[in-house]
């Protein structure tokens, strides 16, 4: 599959964005990239193998393919607006916080794509996974709303903006 199309939508490293997580964190406080990686690379093995969410895959394709891109199991993911942020967390994470974050290293590259878009199922109905997994690293967002943001850096957290419920 040709890489040549436009591969990226630009991503302000500078700005503020939304970060859904468990862990429970002060302002100024720091949490390396590579959290999420861990919890999947350190799944048990026939988690690792049958691959639900396409992470395998899609790391083996941006290895092959797009080397230029972010590694996602080696990357922090964030939210453009509080509204996709707690959406995620309701829909996924409901032990988590929302909190407002910023990227520790505004100079490494960022990858944007639409959550909603992606969906790495076996469905007979759904394309083939390989199929998904180039489009997720060639094509830029399809909506304008719930894009996931990820990027090899850690993140500062600046503010709690919705906590984790009791």
């Amino acid at each position: 599959m040709s890489n040549n199309s436009p591969t990226s939508t630009p991503v302000d490293m500078t700005a503020e964005f939304f970060h859904v997580c468990e862990g429970v964190y002060r302002s100024g406080d720091r949490k390396p990239a590579g959290t999420y990686g861990a919890l999947v690379q350190g799944a048990p093995a026939d988690e690792v193998a049958a691959d639900e969410l396409g992470e395998h895959l899609r790391e083996r394709i941006r290895a092959e393919h797009y080397p230029d891109k972010p590694r996602r199991l080696a990357s922090t993911f964030v939210w453009e607006t509080l509204e996709d942020a707690v959406w995620f967390r309701d829909q996924f994470r409901q032990k988590s916080a929302v909190y407002k974050v910023r990227f520790l290293d505004s100079t490494v590259q960022a990858h944007k794509v639409c959550h909603t878009a992606f969906r790495m199922s076996a469905s007979r109905m759904d394309p083939p996974a390989e199929f998904m997994a180039h489009e997720f690293w060639a094509r830029p967002p399809v909506y304008a709303s719930l894009s996931e943001v990820f990027a090899e850096s850690g993140i500062e957290i600046l503010a709690l903006c919705v906590s984790a419920p009791p």
